[in-house]
């Protein structure tokens, strides 16, 4: 539970999403939102990302909650450390309306004409060093296309993703973190997949 948060829920509720749309183009909304100072916690309830015009469904993106703890020992000695990352209930859809367009790739043409000319990518620079305890997101990935026939044609993957133990300095003997996705297509347990 975030504490110390100063009245901050109003603040990042009003005026993160405006500042967004200004710099990307895309609208957000956010319900609620916390931080605490002393134990590096923060988080956002209810996450909304809207889709560009021209599609029928509200939104490309939508997560029940989204937290972030990274302890108070958060950055030492150069390093970004991250007990924990948690989302929860979210959905990813990605759309083609009947105009053949992907919701996606409008999203992204969009961010392309406002984002600043790329940065040459460092050739032999090492990797910043970052450290994840745990990491879990649940949800749902869909996609739904309008132009597959009188009726939308959808198939969603209902997965819980889950990491841990993430390291990208020191021996690689010693950061051999985990990795694992488990979901299932359309309900079917039959048709799962495991990675």
């Amino acid at each position: 539970q975030c504490i110390l948060t100063f009245g901050i829920s109003p603040i990042i509720t009003a005026k993160v999403p405006p500042l967004i749309e200004k710099e990307t183009g895309i609208v957000m909304e956010i319900e609620s939102a916390g931080m605490s100072i002393f134990g590096a916690k923060a988080g956002v309830g209810r996450l909304q990302i809207r889709n560009p015009a021209g599609f029928a469904e509200p939104n490309i993106f939508f997560a029940k909650s989204i937290g972030v703890n990274a302890g108070v020992l958060w950055a030492f000695a150069g390093i970004t450390r991250i007990q924990s990352f948690r989302v929860k209930n979210a959905r990813l859809s990605i759309i083609r309306n009947k105009a053949g367009e992907l919701n996606v790739e409008l999203l992204q043409q969009a961010l392309a004409k406002r984002a600043p000319p790329p940065k040459p990518a460092p050739t032999n620079g090492p990797l910043p060093r970052l450290s994840i305890g745990s990491a879990k997101i649940n949800g749902v990935l869909e996609y739904i296309d309008h132009q597959a026939g009188e009726k939308p044609w959808k198939v969603s993957y209902e997965f819980t993703a889950k990491a841990g133990g993430i390291k990208t300095y020191g021996n690689p003997k010693d950061r051999p973190g985990t990795f694992e996705v488990k979901g299932n297509i359309k309900g079917d347990t039959n048709a799962a997949v495991t990675i």
